[in-house]
């Protein structure tokens, strides 16, 4: 542990743990999806999730392409399964027969998901390196866990966990929470294939809360990696989430309350009979 680095920040409102010893990521970002710098932060999707697991801690994974809208912690609480993961929305042979989403996921601490976490990390260097994908190696370890001890597995609903996949197939959902008339648990912004276009299609949906560069007083700050650092070991007065977040574009908290007491009812009544073969075909294929 001695050559770990744990840092709790209260500007930050987060804890990091870091090691040398798990590698070291390149400073440019990738050029484009499965190449090697996007392999190599696969292999820190691996890692994290399982040094935080095998400490005993049930683990909620997400993608920083992703928007929280309303908490989903109870809603999996309710659901008692080992792994909860957000639908991907591909149906290609390379993702059954899951088709699970690795950029959102709940893990119940417990000896299955133990099992299956320790024995994809034995594997992940390799098999990543081989294919270039964290997500299809992830499914492959999930089928066999499954298959040898019974690991149990839900698919959240695309409504309920709204994707890059509803921006570009599914216009009547997204115009519906541009219209603050549905309220999804979180919008991961999927389906996207570089930074700039999240941020176009975030801020078209409503979904973007943080300040533009031209924004002379915030914008500089927060949206740039040297000048966020130097802000915070300047021990300022106020958090990041105090600077950065422009909350006057939050829902406001009546509507959120009334949104949330009839979002889930609408999202499960709103797959109709026809969505549902539909669903069942494009599996099938």
């Amino acid at each position: 542990m001695s050559a770990m680095c744990l840092s709790s920040n209260i500007y930050l409102g987060a804890n990091a743990i870091y090691s040398a010893s798990l590698g070291s990521m390149p400073r440019q970002a990738a050029g484009f999806y499965m190449d090697n710098t996007f392999s190599r932060m696969m292999w820190f999707k691996t890692t994290s999730v399982y040094l935080a697991l095998s400490a005993g801690f049930n683990v909620l994974f997400q993608d920083v392409d992703l928007v929280w809208l309303r908490s989903p912690y109870a809603y999996f609480a309710s659901l008692d399964q080992d792994l909860i993961f957000m639908d991907d929305g591909a149906r290609t042979p390379r993702y059954t027969p899951f088709f699970v989403n690795s950029g959102f996921y709940f893990v119940a601490h417990n000896v299955r998901t133990r099992y299956l976490f320790e024995t994809f990390l034995k594997h992940a260097s390799e098999e990543i390196g081989l294919t270039h994908s964290h997500q299809s190696v992830l499914i492959r370890h999930i089928a066999e866990t499954q298959h040898l001890f019974g690991l149990r597995v839900y698919v959240l609903d695309q409504q309920l966990f709204a994707s890059g996949q509803a921006y570009h197939e599914n216009k009547p959902l997204v115009r519906r929470i541009q219209s603050r008339e549905y309220r999804p648990y979180v919008f991961h912004m999927c389906w996207t294939d570089n930074r700039e276009n999240k941020v176009v299609y975030f801020k078209d949906v409503g979904l973007w809360y943080l300040p533009d560069d031209s924004d002379a007083e915030k914008g500089k700050t927060c949206t740039n990696a040297p000048s966020m650092l130097k802000y915070i070991q300047g021990l300022p007065s106020e958090t990041i989430r105090d600077l950065c977040c422009n909350r006057d574009l939050y829902w406001p908290k009546e509507q959120v309350e009334e949104v949330q007491t009839q979002g889930s009812a609408e999202g499960k009544s709103e797959v109709t009979n026809s969505e549902r073969e539909s669903e069942k075909e494009k599996r099938e294929e």
